[in-house]
């Protein structure tokens, strides 16, 4: 066996592995020709727990294996908690300890990138993909079941999976310990739901602080989660999570980034009739910093792609400065631009006007259990005074409270008209944008939510797409009402992006 060359044993190889992998590593034992080809395969993919991480590191240490890890996924392992503390939402000191927990996992992780870094036989000419978007506490499976239907306490109201960390989030703390990473291009944070558990929560701010220190990074997905029924302290932890990343975004410096995605998932008002909160807690006519610091983010100079998916809350910042910059922005090398938005930005403000009210209904008691998991009838996050000061918040969250308590008719508003003083603006920085991308073939703008109704039942549509096909220089508009028409100062700007040529299209 010693004598079979690579590249006999490398066309062996796949055919002694079954459909799971079983076994598959006995076959090492074979020869040492036959234990450099199996393990090229078992360590091409690692999946790690963070328990597991200083044993991954001294089987890493050995010969050639450096050289054969392409992926990693990272599952964070936190603490463990009682039955009766997964029938409530987690406390502050338990989010403490989970981010303790996480950051003592990256480190880790960061300790055993930085073996395969030193590895003189490890080149990664295409770099690694690394995942940190798992985390779970050897608790949640345990107790998922009892709260689900299928053991003891069967049959409990309050839906575990969704409430028990709906409001926390995991941070990371001590980046400046961490060591530089060059032989990373992939890092994957978006945190999915699967049939086993509603995904917690990474910090956006902490997930740029930690790409920031892969230094040939040219991909990044990542996602921010914002609950806007979740009361007056979930308000300000938003506030605070949006300041955090916008200056997180400032200090960054992710040069050789290619794919940006960046999702977020956003919980929109039960009732469209309400104003709603300003999660900035900027002036009305300031900026919208947020947005500005996207904007920041997508003039990285190799970006070829943006993805922004799900529902930002975004404004005319995040395409052009409202304020008229020295030299105008560019996007040398973005080719593709896609975005999602709410039907409001993040200082309340609403892209729609009211089309359409649902008939009267009754609210009952029944119908604010905050324990109902998906069921949020409960606005008071939403409604605000004008001067959105924590006090005034709170007042109205607990008048709007004691007003939901009783039973009362009510009318559902919907809004899906667009509102010209809000989407001209909009539009026009979109043009102005598009005309600094010289590579660009697509860019789309929309609001994903179309369907507007009560559960199963809808009453109306807001639909709102549009596309520019830059190749061919077509702008496309599939809007409702089917009368509706940009103004003709938008119609100029999009003329000046696509010349005497560009054709609008109307369906």
């Amino acid at each position: 066996m010693e004598k079979l060359p690579q590249e006999v044993i490398a066309e062996i190889v796949p055919y002694l592995r079954d459909e799971y992998w079983s076994g598959f590593h006995r076959y090492a034992t074979i020869s040492k020709a036959f234990q450099y080809a199996i393990e090229r395969r078992l360590f091409h993919r690692l999946s790690i727990r963070s328990t597991e991480l200083q044993y991954a590191a001294s089987l890493l240490r050995r010969d050639h294996r450096c050289s054969s890890v392409k992926r990693i996924y990272l599952e964070t392992v936190l603490p463990e908690y009682s039955e009766e503390a997964s029938k409530r939402e987690e406390t502050q000191e338990e989010q403490d300890a989970n981010s303790a927990a996480f950051s003592e996992a990256i480190h880790g992780l960061f300790e055993l990138l930085r073996i395969i870094e030193d590895d003189p036989q490890s080149t990664h000419g295409s770099g690694m993909w690394i995942s940190i978007s798992e985390l779970k506490s050897p608790s949640d499976l345990k107790y998922k079941y009892t709260h689900n239907g299928y053991g003891p306490g069967a049959g409990s109201t309050y839906s575990f999976m969704a409430s028990r960390w709906k409001k926390s989030c995991v941070r990371f703390s001590d980046v400046n310990n961490l060591p530089v990473i060059s032989k990373v291009s992939q890092l994957h944070a978006h945190s999915l739901s699967t049939n086993i558990h509603r995904p917690r929560r990474i910090e956006p701010a902490s997930v740029l602080a930690i790409a920031d220190k892969f230094r040939r990074l040219s991909s990044l997905d990542f996602n921010i989660r914002d609950f806007r029924k979740s009361g007056l302290e979930a308000r300000q932890n938003r506030r605070q999570a949006l300041k955090e990343l916008a200056q997180a975004i400032d200090v960054v410096h992710l040069d050789t980034l290619r794919h940006l995605h960046f999702a977020s998932l956003t919980e929109e008002p039960w009732n469209e009739e309400r104003q709603l909160a300003n999660l900035l807690d900027i002036h009305p006519g300031s900026i919208d910093s947020f947005s500005r610091a996207l904007h920041n983010l997508t003039l990285s100079p190799n970006l070829v792609e943006i993805s922004l998916k799900g529902a930002h809350f975004i404004s005319p910042e995040l395409y052009w400065p409202s304020t008229e910059p020295e030299s105008a922005p560019t996007w040398p090398n973005l080719k593709y631009f896609y975005v999602n938005m709410a039907p409001f930005d993040a200082k309340g403000e609403w892209y729609f006007l009211p089309g359409r009210s649902q008939d009267e209904f009754t609210i009952t008691p029944s119908d604010n259990d905050s324990d109902s998991g998906d069921n949020d009838l409960d606005e008071d996050s939403d409604e605000v005074s004008d001067d959105d000061s924590d006090a005034a918040l709170s007042n109205a969250s607990t008048e709007d409270s004691q007003y939901h308590t009783q039973t009362k008719p009510l009318r559902r508003q919907f809004r899906c008209i667009p509102d010209a003083q809000k989407i001209d603006p909009l539009l026009i920085s979109v043009a102005r944008a598009a005309k600094c991308m010289p590579q660009l073939h697509y860019l789309n703008l929309d609001v994903p939510r179309e369907f507007l109704g009560d559960g199963w039942e809808w009453v109306t549509k807001r639909q709102f797409y549009v596309q520019y096909y830059a190749r061919e220089r077509k702008l496309s508009f599939d809007v409702l009402p089917k009368d509706w028409r940009p103004s003709s100062e938008v119609e100029q700007s999009w003329r000046e992006t696509m010349g005497e040529y560009g054709v609008f299209e109307f369906k």
